[in-house]
């Protein structure tokens, strides 16, 4: 009982995901996203690990029991031993071809949100398919029990500076490479754009326009998601936009409380028009690298911002980047002598490089505040005016002149 006590009161940061496993009051599950962690109180004060499960849900193949056993040990090797074993291999199997369902030839809408501006309607997505989800169900945890002393359970709940213990860390950073690979494997917009090639050692590698993705755990430590990215032509992507696309990762998408809704919106850069992305590159560096000069400065939200609704496809607290046809963000802009903040739901258009303050249509016409009003006209400036170069995207241009524009707020 004091065990229990003691392991609930440390993993207060999953007080919403701690479960028993069984009628067993011995058995621990941890949980956090698709992700269960079966831990066993032993008597004499420390605890086994049984090994890494998931129930109810369904998973890519290629996200098998073997590469998240091997992830689940090798953290355990680094944090109590401090190095790897050599004789820790992943177990090789084989791995069947994920399909990838047709979209048709006709771009993708934007959804039945019915979000536009009262010049570009946007029609509504058509009804999902019943094609399952291509995975494997799992039915219990691998055949393995590590036993952990009582020292070094507290070792492995020992919180850092930020409050958060080393396993608290492992096990939110595995819930979100679980879940990067169950979108892009899952998702049938992403499939098109993004291509599964391998996984290594529990890194799992993508090829996206021109961009070769690898991604998994930190090997360092197991307790942090890393993101390597690298072109694979010549004089298509910049030093610059590699690293700044990685930066952002690291320092806004992966950071606790790992959520999986802000990953699923950093997914959704890899199959929007490469201008567009350029573009969405040059904004993450407006926000990591803001300037004291300016009036305002940007933050994209990764999340749809609380009070702020248009339609089934943009609550909060869902995925603030969505492209369907049509790119819509929300970018909230704090204005730097006050801190007075304005929440801009942008809606770009790729093929005509056109941008607008982005509404519902299907309710009674409500009047845009003021500040909205003065950006929803500035942005309508055809793109010919902005003397933009040829072949680039007008989104970061609009924004980073919106940055110096004293709004009525």
């Amino acid at each position: 009982k004091e065990c229990l006590t003691e392991l609930t009161k440390a993993f207060n940061f999953f007080k919403d995901d701690i479960q028993l496993s069984g009628v067993n009051p011995s058995y621990i599950r941890l949980t956090k996203g698709l992700i269960s962690l079966d831990i066993r109180l032993m008597c004499t004060g420390g605890v086994a690990f049984c090994g890494v499960t998931w129930e109810k849900v369904t998973l890519p193949h290629i996200v098998s029991q073997p590469t998240v056993l091997f992830i689940l040990k090798t953290f355990l090797a680094i944090q109590l031993n401090g190095k790897l074993p050599d004789n820790l291999k992943e177990e090789p199997r084989p791995l069947p071809p994920i399909s990838k369902p047709s979209l048709g030839p006709s771009p993708l809408p934007i959804s039945s949100a019915q979000l536009s501006s009262p010049l570009h309607s946007i029609p509504s997505l058509p009804p999902p398919t019943n094609q399952p989800i291509v995975g494997v169900v799992s039915t219990g945890p691998p055949v393995w029990d590590h036993k952990v002393t009582k020292s070094e359970w507290h070792a492995l709940l020992q919180n850092d500076s930020e409050n958060l213990s080393s396993l608290k860390r492992f096990l939110g950073s595995l819930s979100l490479l679980v879940h990067w690979v169950k979108e892009a494997s899952s998702d049938r917009y992403l499939q098109q754009q993004m291509n599964y090639t391998s996984v290594d050692r529990g890194v799992f590698t993508y090829q996206a326009d021109a961009l070769n993705l690898s991604v998994g755990l930190d090997p360092t430590s197991m307790t942090s998601l890393n993101l390597s990215v690298k072109t694979t032509q010549d004089n298509i992507w910049s030093d610059m936009e590699l690293q700044t696309l990685t930066d952002f990762f690291h320092k806004h998408v992966v950071k606790p409380p790992y959520s999986n809704q802000s990953l699923s919106a950093f997914l959704q850069f890899f199959w929007i028009p490469r201008r567009a992305l350029k573009s969405c590159i040059q904004l993450m560096q407006l926000q990591m690298q803001p300037s004291s000069d300016t009036i305002w400065r940007v933050q994209i939200c990764l999340t749809v911002p609380e009070g702020v609704e248009l339609g089934d496809i943009a609550r909060p607290g869902l995925m603030g980047i969505i492209f369907r046809g049509k790119l819509l963000l929300f970018l909230n802009l704090t204005r730097q002598s006050d801190q007075v903040q304005l929440i801009l739901p942008i809606l770009h258009d790729p093929k005509s490089n056109n941008n607008y303050v982005a509404r519902r249509t299907n309710l009674p016409k409500v009047e845009l505040p003021s500040a909205l009003q003065v950006i929803d006209q500035t942005l309508r400036k055809p793109s010919q005016e902005w003397n933009i170069p040829p072949n680039e995207s007008s989104l970061a241009y609009c924004i980073q002149y919106l940055l110096n524009v004293n709004l009525p707020v």
